[in-house]
């Protein structure tokens, strides 16, 4: 959320550049710190003209957080959780967690604990695994819980994955993501199926700014818009024409709205002077995987 063309440096060496002005994105700054100094981090943008059929806004505009990490962690979207099986009797989940290990080159005894919590909170399937790492790892876990609540707009209940990361017995790691136990279908002739109920999509296409409150992200603000739509009957958003805040596809997965990630005003071609097209060939992949890594998880969204 850098309003554009942004570089990232760190008491004067830098950490890493990210134009996409939508995108979300993290840097390693683990060698540019100076333990028990004052630091200062320093963010560079360059907003062009141009760049928008709208007003885009310019610099920081969404949050930003400083997160300390064990070098042995869950990597950043670092969990992965699919569910290829829902019915009324049980609900299949596959997840996928990537460790980090930014350790030593000396192998160390790594567990991962997933713990599925029911819309209560209580543990409802538990498996761990452990591995002797030297390197990064990406650990996989089945589970089954039986007689799931399902998630729809009508009943957007929502479960949580805890993962826990475990070095020698203690814990070093914790990340809750939250998901949804539905289906999904298109059907040419029938149209769209939630959990095999016809769903008719009654949407809108939504900016991410707040119109008059502008640009900065504001959650209150972003909760009583969406509360709108709902109260005037949209249940869909495409995000007009870019990747959201990543509060907006949460909130739709806890209020029951349909999310349809959007990711560019234009591809390759140009229709602004300074539009996406002068990123496209560089960065139009790194910035869909950032999208699809950062939202996968959340149940409202059901198109890319």
């Amino acid at each position: 959320g850098i309003m554009s063309h942004s570089s990232v440096y760190v008491n004067g060496l830098k950490a890493g550049s990210w134009p996409y002005g939508y995108s979300s994105f993290a840097f390693d700054i683990t060698d540019l710190v100076k333990p028990g100094e004052t630091n200062v981090i320093a963010v560079y943008v360059n907003n062009p003209g141009d760049s928008s059929r709208w007003y885009p806004g310019a610099g920081i505009y969404r949050h930003v957080r400083l997160v300390e990490l064990n070098p042995i962690h869950i990597d950043h979207w670092g969990v992965a959780i699919t569910t290829p099986e829902v019915t009324e009797a049980h609900g299949t989940l596959n997840v996928k967690t990537t460790i980090a290990n930014a350790a030593s080159s000396n192998p160390s005894a790594v567990t991962v604990r997933t713990t599925v919590l029911c819309p209560e909170g209580t543990p409802c399937g538990s498996e761990e695994s452990r591995e002797d790492l030297s390197d990064n790892f990406t650990f996989e876990h089945s589970l089954v819980v039986t007689k799931p609540q399902r998630w729809s707009i009508e009943t957007p209940v929502q479960y949580t994955v805890r993962t826990e990361v475990l070095v020698d017995g203690e814990v070093v790691d914790t990340v809750d993501t939250r998901f949804g136990f539905r289906t999904l279908r298109f059907d040419p002739n029938l149209g769209f199926f939630i959990n095999d109920q016809p769903v008719k999509m009654k949407g809108v296409c939504l900016h991410h700014d707040l119109g008059p409150l502008g640009a900065a992200l504001n959650v209150t603000a972003l909760r009583r818009q969406l509360q709108m739509l709902k109260d005037m009957g949209c249940n869909a958003i495409r995000t007009g024409h870019t990747p959201p805040a990543p509060e907006l596809p949460a909130l739709a997965s806890e209020m029951g709205i349909l999310i349809l990630d959007e990711l560019f005003d234009e591809w390759k071609y140009s229709q602004q002077g300074n539009g996406y097209h002068i990123l496209w060939d560089e960065w139009a992949e790194k910035d869909l995987r950032a999208l699809i890594k950062r939202d996968r998880n959340h149940p409202s969204v059901i198109m890319w």
